[in-house]
């Protein structure tokens, strides 16, 4: 009875010695807008956006410590949270965590890393105009 009572009494403390109980209570990790694969044109830099959200969608103060790696190095470099594509991948993958309130959060997404930019070509008409009944010649 008394090696039960002191196992409880440990595991209560135990409880209420991890992490603030006035801080809001976090559900997960969204890296980047809550997408988790991403097409990037090789030599380009982009930002993550790492936020903590709520069950509701709130979002949380990201706390210090947010850890990203690159599955690749070589070919998307990581420098906290930005991405550099330097040569071309069918697939790496970033992934980041964060312990908050004791809880460790991780998300992760895959990038594809192409040669080319894309390019979007839009045809403008000229300038000319013709008059029913007239030629451009």
């Amino acid at each position: 009875m008394r090696r039960a009572l002191v196992v409880l009494l440990a595991a209560l403390f135990a409880d209420s010695c991890s992490g603030d109980p006035a801080a809001p209570v976090a559900a997960r990790l969204d890296l980047f807008e809550g997408q988790h694969a991403i097409t990037m044109s090789i030599g380009l830099t982009l930002r993550l956006t790492p936020k903590l959200l709520s069950a509701a969608g709130d979002t949380i103060a990201l706390p210090l410590g947010l850890v990203t790696t690159s599955s690749d190095p070589a070919s998307v470099a990581v420098d906290g949270i930005w991405l550099t594509s330097l040569a071309p991948t069918a697939g790496v993958t970033i992934r980041s965590s964060v312990v908050y309130n004791g809880r460790t959060f991780a998300d992760s997404i895959s990038v594809v890393v192409s040669c080319a930019l894309d390019l979007i070509v839009g045809v403008r008409p000229g300038t000319m105009l013709l008059t029913v009944g007239e030629s451009s010649a």
